[in-house]
């Protein structure tokens, strides 16, 4: 059964937060997860593997900002092509086959032209490489996601098609406005969500962000835009800063209860993005139709 076989008969579940759960687990604030797949391995090794026993038939590699643009701009001293590699054979080692591993493209970080220094040619030029990096490592398909500029993402998916024919998913940012949810630069959630089709993509959808009360009406509108399965990973609500720290207000149940009405409007593909845990993936499979 190949990937879109699957995800018609029975939809896809993904796992849940990297980044918020490395830092429940000593990850400093402000420190890309990525550094961890060199650093502490042992910890990436075993939230995958724990988001695979909750349930999840993905995981994502710790991958999202594992390119030569945004180490460049951060001055991140790590390999960018070493993180990538071990990100993946992590991922592959927790999913033990039990699971796929999709290899995860973050943003570059930078604004385009000509709003900010991004040069489009650079850009999708380290998309490119890290894709080459994910592909040759054996991932099972691509995942670009929490991209906020729509020209960006779709950089990404040619990228993806420059490399290989492996499937590829594109997943964007929106916030709420008064008039609706739209992109950072004022993309509706229906033309976004065409173009990403229209770039090849196998599914297309939102994460981050928001909530997941107001992922549900995000989905009606991807749901409404497109043919192709739709992917939703909502946050468990709007980060809070604390004395303790970032906390994210959703108890599970709240958040469960949200993705099961999101499931109903025939979302396909269903994960978990800042905020959740292994113990959300767990819940969200007990419920599972």
């Amino acid at each position: 059964m190949n990937l879109m076989e699957r995800i018609t008969s029975r939809g896809l579940l993904f796992d849940g937060a990297i980044g918020s759960e490395l830092q429940r687990k000593g990850l400093a604030p402000g420190q890309p997860p990525d550094i961890w797949n060199e650093e502490n391995p042992d910890a990436v090794r075993e939230l995958h593997a724990a988001y695979v026993e909750a349930g999840s038939d993905v995981i994502t590699t710790n991958t999202f900002n594992s390119n030569p643009v945004r180490f460049g701009e951060h001055k991140i001293k790590q390999s960018w092509e070493e993180l990538t590699r071990k990100g993946v054979r992590l991922a592959k080692e927790a999913a033990s086959k039990r699971a796929l591993v999709a290899g995860e493209i973050g943003p570059s970080g930078l604004l385009l032209e000509p709003v900010g220094p991004g040069k489009p040619d650079d850009i999708e030029h380290a998309f490119t490489a890290q894709a080459q990096i994910l592909d040759e490592e054996g991932i099972d398909f691509f995942i670009a996601e929490t991209f906020f500029n729509l020209q960006e993402i779709l950089l990404a998916a040619r990228a993806f098609r420059s490399v290989s024919e492996k499937p590829f998913m594109l997943s964007m940012t929106f916030e709420k406005r008064k008039k609706g949810y739209f992109s950072l630069f004022g993309d509706k959630v229906e033309s976004a969500m065409r173009a990403m089709a229209d770039a090849g993509a196998a599914a297309v959808g939102a994460n981050c962000s928001l909530g997941s009360a107001d992922m549900i009406e995000v989905a009606k509108e991807a749901r409404g835009a497109v043919s192709i399965p739709v992917i939703i990973q909502a946050n468990a609500g709007m980060p809070q800063v604390t004395p303790q720290g970032t906390v994210y207000p959703e108890d599970n149940e709240t958040y469960v209860a949200n993705i099961m009405k999101i499931r109903e409007l025939g979302v396909k593909i269903i994960g978990g993005c800042c905020g959740t845990n292994p113990e959300t993936i767990a819940l969200i499979r007990e419920r599972w139709k």
